[in-house]
């Protein structure tokens, strides 16, 4: 029985150090990067406030997708739990605030850990730009945020197609089968760990570019 619980904690020691190992990445300022970021570059993000990254055997604890359709400032289409967080002024809240248009620069200089973008390599198309439009405006009204995470993932792992309930992965995943730069047949053979597909997904007709680690000052004062 010690021999078993020793190896657990070894094994969770591992885990740790594993999902806590920061990617290589090049460190881009904040204002710099807002101003380079454009519609359908990832954002993903690492949280330090919290242990999910054990429990999501994922670097990566949440993503979302920017959207940028003119030359304005950028937002980050993205789908989580509202409850414990705090939304500012700034940021659009439509009537659904499980699924949301947040202000990219607010958003990063708020969040407890890491953000990182991947490029584009092309920018999106009008049409694709357009597509992307609908999405958001259609996920506000037809998406909620689907609490049982557990539950969710044994529906994938039966076979169940996506629904109106997601999570921050499979709602860029979603996005981007749209956008028709991921096929469509994921729709009916969704992956099981939807976070790390989409941290590493080759997309069909545009590329993802190297991680790029958004720097803020305010990183510095994060509780």
């Amino acid at each position: 029985m010690e021999f078993f619980l020793i190896a657990v904690i070894i094994v969770i020691l591992i885990l740790m150090f594993y999902l806590s190992s920061a990617p290589n990445a090049v460190t881009v300022d904040l204002n710099i990067m807002k101003s380079r970021v454009k519609s359908g570059d990832l954002v993903l993000f690492h949280a330090v406030d919290n242990m999910n990254s054990l429990f999501m055997f994922s670097y990566f604890t949440h993503v979302g997708i920017v959207y940028r359709p003119t030359t304005s400032d950028p937002m980050i289409f993205e789908v989580f739990e509202t409850k414990k967080k705090y939304l500012s002024p700034h940021e659009h809240i439509p009537a659904n605030p499980e699924v949301i248009l947040s202000d990219f620069t607010e958003r990063v200089r708020r969040y407890k850990g890491y953000v990182y973008i991947k490029h584009l390599e092309s920018p999106l198309t009008q049409l694709q730009t357009y597509l992307f439009s609908d999405f958001v405006e259609k996920s506000k009204k037809n998406l909620h945020y689907e609490y049982q995470v557990i539950g969710n993932s044994i529906k994938k792992l039966l076979g169940y197609m996506y629904d109106s309930g997601t999570n921050c992965a499979e709602a860029v995943i979603r996005l981007l089968i749209r956008l028709d730069l991921l096929p469509t047949m994921i729709l009916f053979d969704p992956p099981i760990h939807p976070m790390r597909f989409i941290a590493g997904c080759e997309l069909t007709g545009n590329k993802y570019g190297r991680l790029h680690q958004v720097m803020s000052c305010d990183i510095l004062f994060k509780d």
